[in-house]
This record gives structure tokens, sequence and C-alpha cells, in this order.
């Protein structure tokens, strides 16, 4: 970045975290020192090149190691699943006070149409709920497990007529598929955000002309 204090704040925050995963995780400990490596090593971000990087796959065989808290911890996090895209479901605990960036991100995603209005209701089809069901009673947010039978999906769908809907790809094109064009347009989407699997342009166009809302 050309802007140094941009610079500083990037190599601030990148040392802090090789520091805490040297520390707190067994896997990222184990790794560092096997490649020869330690957080002291790191002070500018030519440095990072020095570390090791992991495929998603390395990441799902440790799992259990790789993280960073201990058992006790372990009862204060919530749960959530993954969506098996990498051919193994495997248990992701998050920080409950993490989950807040999760929300904030959402709100932007959602605020990029420019007309996400405080008593908009947003349906999450996800593995594990938001934190909070809305902020001070505005933004009202419904969830609804993936497990869920699809087609008790879709009837909560047209009952709930939320404004933003939010799911995987892959579960929306079964769901698109259990409303006609005529009922899926009646819902009044207003979006259909994507996340957290691959989705090709002609899956976004599909879905956008069924729903009539942006993809």
């Amino acid at each position: 970045p050309r802007n140094p204090n941009v610079r500083v704040y990037q190599e601030k925050k990148i040392k802090s975290l090789l520091a805490y995963a040297y520390e707190h995780s067994k896997f990222y400990r184990a790794e560092y020192d096997n490649h020869g490596v330690h957080p002291r090593d790191f002070s500018h971000l030519e440095d990072i090149n020095l570390f090791p990087s992991f495929a998603k796959e390395s990441l799902v065989l440790n799992s259990e190691s790789v993280y960073t808290f201990n058992a006790h911890e372990k009862t204060k996090m919530i749960p959530s699943v993954s969506s098996g895209s990498s051919g193994k479901i495997i248990t992701v605990y998050h920080n409950p006070k993490d989950t807040w960036s999760y929300a904030l991100g959402r709100f932007r995603i959602f605020n990029i149409l420019g007309n996400y209005k405080p008593w908009d209701k947003a349906l999450y089809i996800y593995t594990s709920p938001y934190p909070a069901a809305s902020y001070l009673g505005l933004y009202p947010t419904a969830f609804i497990s993936t497990l869920n039978d699809p087609r008790d999906t879709a009837k909560k769908i047209k009952d709930l007529k939320p404004a933003f809907l939010s799911s995987y790809p892959s579960h929306m094109l079964v769901l698109m598929r259990l409303f006609s064009k005529q009922e899926a347009q009646s819902l009044g989407l207003k979006l259909i955000s994507l996340g957290s699997e691959l989705s090709t342009k002609s899956q976004r166009i599909e879905l956008s002309e069924h729903f009539n809302c942006p993809v």
C-alpha cells in the first residue's frame, strides 16, 4: 500500500496474529517450528513469505489441533457445521464476540443496494444463527437450519416473507426448484446473498431471473 500508515497498521496486526497462532494453536506452533520460523521473524509485509501457508484440506484434517481454546472455553463457543463442499462436514467453533463482525459484514453487503430498511426482515438459511435476532428491534433476522427439510424451508419462506435471503448456492438451487416462477416472484425479495461456496455466473443469473431480484 502507498499509505505508510496503512502498511504500519497491517504489519502490526499480522505480527500480532502470528504470535497468537504460535502461542495458542498446537497446529500452527508445530508447522512454524518445522519451517524454522518464529513470529519474531516478522517485521515487514515481505516477511510473510517466510511463513507456511496451508490448503483447506490440511486444516480440515487437523481441525482439532488448529483451534486455540481449551475444553472449558469450547462450551462457550457457537458451533457451526460446514457445508460439506470439501467432501467432509466439520464443526467450526465461533467466539460469540467475533460473530458480531460477521453481522456487520452482513449489513454492509445488504446496504450495497442502498435500500435496506430497518423494518426489512432478513432470512438466513445457514448452519448456525447469528447472535441476535434484531438490533434493538430493528433489522429483524430469522434463521432456518440447512439441515431442515427443503420442502418445509420453502413453506417457511412463504410464511416469513423476508426482504433479504442469504444461503449457500447449492441450497438455493434446491429451493428454487420448489417454487414456480410466479410463486418465487410473488415473495418480493429485494436481494439473495450467496456465500461459503462457489457459484457460477449462470447460476446467479438463473436465480435472479427466477426470483426477480439481484443475486
